[in-house]
């Protein structure tokens, strides 16, 4: 099917905003955990059959979910032994957040994380000294990976 001359404009202009508005996102993230397995059970229900995100990689060593055209995160198992639960605080990656379409939908992730048994770090509420309307969960995955889901409106 070929679009009407003005609608392909339009459509390659936009297509041009979003290439020159996307520098700078982040694209993915890869995270070394423990347990693959227990990763791939966790984020599966969360992020893809609550969220609706979609599978990009599931091999035996790699399993990795996004938000497309969005953030990525990759998952591959540490070696035997050099495992252990992540210390966010040691130097590196203190934890990440996720943008939530609003703050009920933090709740709603909130409820999930319960069913999941994550560890809950901060239940959901408003946290006006970081912004107006900033409302949050916090929360440790299971390889010890603070996580955060945020929205602000």
């Amino acid at each position: 099917m070929k679009l009407p001359e003005n609608l392909q404009k339009s459509f390659h202009c936009l297509i041009k905003i979003m290439k020159i508005n996307s520098a700078g996102f982040l694209d993915h993230i890869d995270l070394n955990v423990r347990n693959l397995k227990e990763t791939k059970e966790f984020y599966s229900k969360l992020f893809v059959e609550f969220l609706g995100w979609k599978i990009i990689y599931d091999t035996e060593d790699y399993f990795m979910v996004g938000h497309l055209p969005g953030l990525r995160i990759g998952f591959s198992e540490v070696e035997k032994g050099k495992g252990g639960l992540f210390d966010r605080n040691k130097l590196g990656l203190h934890h990440f957040a996720i943008r939530a379409g609003s703050s009920d939908e933090v709740d709603k992730i909130y409820k999930k994380l319960l069913e999941l048994e994550a560890e809950i770090l901060d239940s959901p509420k408003a946290y006006p000294e970081y912004s107006a309307n900033f409302y949050a969960v916090y929360y440790l995955d299971p390889n010890g990976f603070k996580m955060e889901f945020v929205s602000y409106t």
